[in-house]
């Protein structure tokens, strides 16, 4: 009978690793894991074709975002926000052409109230040849409720536009901000209350300028506001000599920011900040994407300048301008929604813009 050797078998044992419990040969195939709840930026990548992609944590894949170099897609829009709280954006790549009066796309807002007035989609094509949706403001008002609310203290708004004019607008008028509400807006004579830019004032022309690549509306003065009721009182200048595409195909950047320290009554005036930051007749030569929207929102390097950052600088080739703080409140409304508006018969074309809660 032979010898059984029941002693652990002394050779060496390959190492085992355990099954996961989505063993397959393509799971991963195409894809990448979901990032962790907490990440605060897209992952984002390029196809060998340059195509860029970014990974939505919602369906579990890459979502292309167009040709190379074309911007982010609208559709890619809730890929990249999944899981930040802090940025709502708006691409009007939702909508159908023609006039609008009630806006439900874009990501981060949530069911947000909306209003308008003298609001279009129109579509236009980039200096490239594509062809993308924007907001055209005429003689009206867009108004969105931010996700937070008026829980906020310091605010940056990113906006890639164009004047649709090919010759001087003689008395420029327009809001850029935040405003108490959707009823009663910076347009109307019975404003509840708002806070941020005035571009131009009502008496200053608009000057039409051609340029080598791109023709540009001079944007000969950017002032710091506030409206109550019908009466804006000017806070101040900021910065002069700035410009804005007036071509189609070339988008430029406004950047501004708005800051108030933290306050225990909505009747307690408080010390207010207006910054901002635009193109200059160099920069406003070079067209930007929609994709340049999220970069700039989302730049890391907050700086304590207001409109200062990384990527405000790269875009405008501007440094921020803030106007000399200013006491104001909420005492007739608290500042929950974005506001833009534009006084004018030649339409002020909004491709993308985004608001961020910066804290």
């Amino acid at each position: 009978m032979p010898e059984v050797n029941y002693a652990p078998d002394p050779r060496p044992q390959p190492p085992t690793t355990a099954q996961s419990r989505n063993f397959g040969t393509d799971v991963y195939e195409g894809k990448a894991p979901a990032p962790p709840a907490n990440r605060r930026k897209a992952a984002v990548s390029y196809t060998a074709a340059g195509v860029l992609s970014v990974w939505d944590v919602i369906s579990g894949q890459w979502v292309s975002a167009g040709a190379a170099s074309s911007g982010v897609s609208a559709a890619s829009f809730p890929g990249i926000l999944s899981g930040v709280d802090d940025v709502a954006i708006e691409a009007f790549d939702d909508y159908s052409v023609g006039a609008i009066t009630s806006f439900t796309g874009g990501s981060g807002w949530g069911a947000n109230g909306v209003a308008a007035s003298g609001c279009s989609i129109v579509s236009r094509t980039m200096v490239d040849g594509r062809t993308h949706n924007r907001l055209a403001i005429s003689n009206g008002s867009y108004g969105r409720r931010m996700p937070w609310g008026a829980f906020w203290n310091r605010l940056k708004v990113v906006m890639l536009v164009r004047i649709n004019s090919g010759v001087d607008i003689p008395t420029a008028d327009g809001y850029f901000g935040v405003c108490s509400g959707t009823t009663n807006m910076a347009d109307s004579a019975t404003c509840t209350n708002y806070v941020g830019l005035r571009v131009f004032d009502g008496s200053i022309a608009a000057t039409f300028a051609t340029g080598t690549k791109a023709n540009s509306i001079q944007v000969n003065g950017f002032r710091a506001a506030s409206r109550r009721v019908a009466l804006t009182t000017d806070r101040g200048g900021l910065s002069s000599g700035h410009v804005v595409s007036a071509s189609e195909g070339y988008l430029s950047v406004i950047v501004f920011e708005i800051s108030r320290p933290v306050f225990a009554l909505d009747s307690t005036s408080v010390n207010y900040s207006v910054a901002e930051c635009s193109c200059n007749l160099t920069s406003v030569e070079f067209s930007r994407t929609k994709e340049a929207c999220y970069r700039t929102i989302t730049d890391g390097a907050v700086n304590a300048s207001l409109c200062n950052g990384v990527e405000d600088l790269t875009q405008t080739q501007q440094s921020g301008v803030t106007c000399t703080p200013f006491a104001f409140d909420q005492s007739t409304g608290v500042f929950d929604t974005i506001n833009f508006n534009w006084q004018e018969t030649a339409p002020f074309e909004i491709a993308a813009f985004a608001v961020r809660k910066l804290f």
